[in-house]
């Protein structure tokens, strides 16, 4: 298996679908078990101000504050057609879409919470690989993934100082004893 991420990333080719460009890759490589980083398609708006990968900056400008929202509205606002036509794309190249990479950053409201479950419900995936998401985020996300029946798989960092990070034992244990999910 492999993380989609660690392909080459090709030169954008408007006349093809980013994603039939990773099946092409992942069948090459012999891959058959396959968690995404994104879907393709339409870009995100940007955030001006933002955090480091993707989190809330320490001092948040009225330009962070505007184009947060934006953004915000976007992800809710996705039609799930394109996350159905991903998942389709994959099974008929006979790979296991298996996971999807979604960080929530701690200031996602419950909407934008429940929009990307509904997404990754869309996609087919059991599960879902966290990045830059917080401990903090935990006890808003449990009742999502209890809901849809999708786990969350928390992805560890190296800042043991701060604990709102999933760094240490203690806050994998903190989040495995908030849910089952």
């Amino acid at each position: 298996g492999l993380i989609t991420g660690s392909l080459n990333p090709q030169p954008p080719a408007p006349d093809r679908d980013p994603i039939d460009v990773i099946i092409e890759q992942c069948v090459a490589l012999g891959a058959a078990n396959i968690e995404l980083v994104n879907v393709g398609g339409e870009t995100p708006p940007a955030v001006v101000d933002g955090g480091r990968f993707g989190q809330v900056p320490d001092q948040m400008s009225p330009e962070y504050l505007r184009t947060r929202e934006v953004l915000r509205q976007w992800r809710i606002a996705q039609p799930l057609d394109r996350y159905q036509e991903v998942r389709r794309k994959f099974a008929k190249a006979g790979l296991n879409l298996f996971s999807y990479v979604w960080t929530v950053s701690d200031d996602y409201t419950d909407a934008e919470i429940e929009a990307g479950f509904r997404q990754l419900r869309a996609l087919g995936v059991r599960m879902f690989t966290t990045n830059q998401t917080r401990v903090t985020v935990a006890p808003k996300i449990a009742p999502y993934a209890e809901k849809y029946r999708i786990k969350a798989a928390w992805h560890p960092h190296a800042n043991v100082k701060d604990p709102r990070e999933v760094a240490t034992p203690e806050g994998m244990e903190k989040l495995l004893d908030m849910s089952k999910a």
